[in-house]
């Protein structure tokens, strides 16, 4: 109660960044989610060239599995934001939470090719081929990408679950 009472005052001052703090505290340890909602609203509402907003109720939607309004919002800080590397992936992960498939992976491929290597997008890449076009071959090519680029127990566990799907036993047990 006191927290928001000081945050109540901040606001009062025009201080959105209050805003979207009270908006945090009432989603995430209060479980308040329609007034968190007004609230990300209203800060979006007060400073719509900031980016930081819409990505606090991208945040929020993703949260609470509406992923449409997720993806619009991450679209949003992204324009406002465009060298924002982790808005990219969001919008990514948006869309396999939408099952776009086909627009996934074309945002993680243009993600590597704006931002470069990185093992967990590999792992995506790799997570959307096996389980969204169920090309296990190609899924197995970029979870090897990710091991090559930093060895991690994520592609390992993958591939060996594509093995043992596979009737692959001895492969599969390599992986595991």
């Amino acid at each position: 109660d006191k927290a928001i009472e000081y945050f109540d005052l901040a606001i009062e001052s025009g201080y959105v960044l209050a805003i979207r703090n009270k908006a945090s505290l009432l989603y995430e340890i209060l479980d308040k989610k329609e007034e968190a909602l007004a609230l990300y609203n209203k800060a979006v509402e007060l400073e719509p060239e900031n980016n930081i907003n819409y990505y606090y109720r991208a945040e929020y939607y993703s949260d609470e599995g509406d992923w449409a309004m997720a993806l619009a919002d991450y679209k949003k800080a992204l324009e406002l934001d465009p060298e924002n590397s982790f808005y990219k992936a969001r919008i990514a992960y948006s869309y396999l939470e939408l099952e776009e498939y086909d627009l996934a992976l074309s945002t993680y491929l243009q993600y590597l090719e704006k931002f470069g290597e990185s093992s967990w997008i590999y792992n995506r890449i790799g997570w959307v081929y096996e389980e969204g076009f169920k090309n296990y071959d190609k899924a197995i090519e970029y979870y090897d990408l990710s091991i090559f680029n930093e060895d991690n127990s994520y592609a390992h566990e993958r591939k060996g679950v594509i093995y043992q799907n596979s009737n692959l036993y001895e492969v599969a047990l390599a992986e595991f």
